[in-house]
């Protein structure tokens, strides 16, 4: 009989430590579990801050590459544009003296060349962005050798750009009554001399634009295979010759 009661001391001692022990295990596991609930929050708030700070930081960046391309803009605009861009006749008033050269082109190649002279500007500007890194920043596609606006004759540039510049005169406002009649009266005597200076004009423009040493530079900035630099900066060659041969043909003829 004293056997059965310890027997039960010893079940109810057992059932007693069983008890503590699960009670144990569980505050523990809810330990546990509060711990990791914790932790998940901490890690989802830190992955929340970090993608706060990305974007934070992909709007200053953004901003700053918007304020570069700005003043790269300015830069270009200030210094650049006016050397490469085409303005026609200088003064309107005196375009009767030479006024009709435009219809040596028709329309189609006229429109071609109006089209080629749009696209100069926007090149020029792209490729100082891609030679300072601007358009890979902006994940914008890279400039290529097909990009190039080449001119649409080679051998008649020079005429194309005086003739551009007298169709803008012809389509400038109608000049005063007195203007158009100097005009008129000095067009014997001043008819070659305006001409050639248009020519003189346009030679500057397109010597600037196509001297192999900027396209040394340019082809730097395009990033080209050894076979297609060596192609442009061929072809660039070969217009600049024309040019010049085109500038000494308008000097004989208009001097």
């Amino acid at each position: 009989m004293e056997a059965t009661q310890g027997q039960g001391s010893f079940s109810s001692s057992t059932s007693s430590s069983d008890e503590e022990w699960n009670w144990e295990e569980h505050q523990w596991r809810e330990r546990m579990s509060k711990l990791s609930h914790d932790r998940k929050v901490k890690l989802e708030a830190r992955d929340q801050m970090s993608a706060l700070a990305g974007f934070k930081e992909a709007q200053h960046r953004q901003a700053a590459l918007d304020a570069e391309l700005d003043s790269f803009r300015q830069h270009y605009e200030r210094g650049h544009n006016n050397d490469f861009s085409w303005t026609g006749v200088e003064d309107c008033s005196t375009s009767g003296r030479h006024s009709g050269l435009e219809s040596s082109f028709d329309a189609r190649t006229l429109a071609a060349w109006r089209k080629h002279e749009a696209r100069h500007s926007p090149f020029h500007l792209y490729m100082y962005m891609q030679r300072f890194a601007i358009f890979e920043a902006r994940a914008q596609k890279l400039l290529t050798a097909a990009n190039i606006p080449w001119p649409p004759d080679e051998a008649r540039i020079l005429a194309a750009l005086v003739a551009l510049g007298s169709q803008a005169c012809s389509d400038a406002p109608a000049a005063s009554p007195q203007a158009a009649s100097q005009a008129h009266h000095g067009t014997v005597l001043g008819a070659r001399a305006d001409i050639l200076a248009e020519y003189r004009r346009a030679y500057r423009v397109a010597t600037l634009r196509w001297h192999p040493d900027k396209w040394q530079h340019v082809t730097g900035a395009l990033q080209l295979p050894n076979h297609e630099k060596a192609a442009v900066l061929a072809r660039v060659h070969r217009i600049c010759q024309n040019i010049n041969e085109q500038w000494a043909a308008a000097q004989l003829n208009f001097s």
